[in-house]
């Protein structure tokens, strides 16, 4: 279902187009502001979290994306999008394709607690699925987490079989 508010409104000269979704969640887009936007993102996916789906966008436009002047990313659930810092300061970092990922899995991290509902659930005994540091924590340890499950898995495999 769309609206136009310009119809009801003539005197606005800029409008907004404003849609409900299948699931009834409103959203609001200014189409210059929407191309724009595409034309600053470098590099873009899709990512599904506990079944929904997440844009996750790399591009440095501080301008179109003015979080990214204080963070080098974040995932906003309301629209279902990851946007990541994907260009640092000359000499910023010894390996910035490290830094990217590793802000990458940090924001699907956050995607995730969200989608569980952890985020809202945690808030009633201190807010634990959000804090930043337990976050970080995942996001950088996972590649080590993983390796080692992999590698027990293996070991039961060709040990204990399946």
């Amino acid at each position: 279902m769309r609206f136009d508010i310009s119809e009801e409104h003539p005197e606005i000269t800029n409008p907004v187009t404003v849609s409900i979704d299948k699931d009834s969640i409103i959203s609001t887009k200014d189409p210059k502001i929407e191309a724009l936007r595409e034309k600053a993102i470098n590099h873009s996916t899709k990512v599904l979290i506990l079944g929904t789906e997440y844009n996750i966008f790399l591009t440095s436009d501080e301008d179109l994306f003015p979080i990214l002047k204080n963070a080098n990313g974040y995932m906003d659930d309301t629209v279902k999008e990851i946007v990541v810092k994907d260009k640092f300061g000359e000499n910023e970092f010894g390996n910035p394709h490290a830094l990217i990922l590793k802000n990458i899995r940090h924001e699907i991290l956050h995607a995730f607690m969200y989608e569980s509902g952890l985020d809202f659930d945690s808030a009633k005994c201190g807010a634990w699925a959000v804090f930043e540091e337990q976050i970080d924590f995942y996001a950088i340890q996972y590649p080590k987490i993983k390796t080692a499950i992999d590698e027990v898995t293996a070991w039961y495999i060709s040990n204990i079989g399946i």
